[in-house]
């Protein structure tokens, strides 16, 4: 009767266990955030920028390319079961799943039936607009003169 007890508590403790060490894990999956990173097409890189929520119906997403003049594109589907990610943009065509790795989602951009490697990095600082140059550079005010409008800029 005693080896049933201590069969009984050791199994009790592995439980306990088990359910806090799952528990902690999905905790450090933050998913929430902006979520930064570029698409190589034919050697030019675009920029895409994905903001994640966390709603009491799930997760909702939208999207920014900044390198097209875009802010806050809905994703009409937002999904993370602990280690996917899924997000979907059907007036667009656009699709993207990753897999949730230690600081980054790694996956695949689907596009117009075309497919792109797309890693995702979480900051919480906006990806610059502008190159920023290494080299110290001059500038000029210039200006013209339209004479027949007479406007001058």
């Amino acid at each position: 009767m005693n080896q049933f007890i201590k069969l009984q508590k050791t199994k009790a403790i592995a439980v306990f266990l088990a359910i806090f060490i799952c528990g902690a894990f999905s905790q450090a999956q933050d998913i929430t955030g902006q979520w930064n990173g570029a698409l190589n097409i034919q050697g030019t890189n675009m920029r895409l920028v994905f903001h994640i929520s966390k709603t009491d119906d799930g997760y909702k997403s939208t999207m920014d390319s900044p390198d097209q003049n875009a802010a806050g594109i809905s994703v009409a589907t937002t999904l993370f079961d602990g280690s996917t990610l899924s997000l979907n943009a059907p007036d667009l065509g656009i699709q993207y799943e990753g897999q949730f790795e230690t600081d980054s989602i790694v996956g695949t951009f689907k596009q117009s039936g075309m497919s792109f490697p797309l890693t995702l990095k979480k900051t919480e600082t906006e990806i610059p607009q502008e190159p920023t140059l290494s080299e110290p550079y001059r500038t000029e005010d210039a200006a013209s003169e339209n004479t027949g409008d007479g406007v001058e800029k």
